[in-house]
């Protein structure tokens, strides 16, 4: 496993981290704004409908645009969906956040695994594969888990879950850029 795969591990695991934040916090919501158990679900189906056709269509362009092109945006976008979360004070709030979430994984998922396949050695593909799964899961799994200790022992338990997440995703961020390009555009093709 190369430090380009390790970092590309890292921005898979914070940015999947964030789609899970808001499930242990529904109750918060609901007691807040007064939320339907509809309305609650909507909200996880506004995701789903969002994250489909992205997915779709991020690993077309991935192949054409080059790797990071996609992630780094993608990454940009949870992390704009974890402020609107921070700072939200409305229920429409509250869905644009989840559209952004699902735009965000959307566009990364796929692309996120395939950048941490092709830092691999070609002995290491098979690993960097299994690992990719692994961190990811870990990432949906970690990520209520975390919200939920922090909204219980943290300052403001509707926002400070994803405040934590933002730095977070500052980080993988970080990491993902400082990785190299692994799929160089071609310029003149043909």
């Amino acid at each position: 496993m190369t430090s380009g795969s390790w970092k590309a591990l890292i921005g898979l695991f914070v940015l999947t981290m964030g789609t899970s934040t808001l499930t242990p916090l529904l109750p918060l919501y609901k007691e807040h704004f007064g939320i339907s158990t509809a309305t609650a679900t909507l909200l996880f189906v506004t995701y789903t409908v969002t994250v489909c056709p992205t997915m779709l269509i991020a690993g077309n362009l991935s192949d054409r645009l080059g790797r990071k092109r996609l992630l780094l945006p993608a990454m940009a976008v949870m992390t704009l969906a974890s402020l609107v979360f921070a700072f939200a004070e409305s229920v429409p709030l509250l869905f644009v956040g989840r559209v952004l979430q699902g735009l965000a994984i959307g566009g990364f998922l796929g692309v996120g695994a395939a950048f941490v396949v092709d830092h691999a050695k070609v002995e290491s593909k098979a690993l960097a594969s299994a690992l990719a799964g692994v961190f990811f899961r870990l990432g949906f799994g970690l990520g209520p888990g975390l919200a939920g200790i922090a909204a219980q022992y943290g300052p403001n338990p509707r926002h400070f879950p994803f405040q934590i997440h933002i730095v977070l995703m500052l980080i993988g961020m970080v990491a993902v850029a400082t990785a190299a390009e692994t799929l160089m555009r071609n310029p003149h093709p043909g």
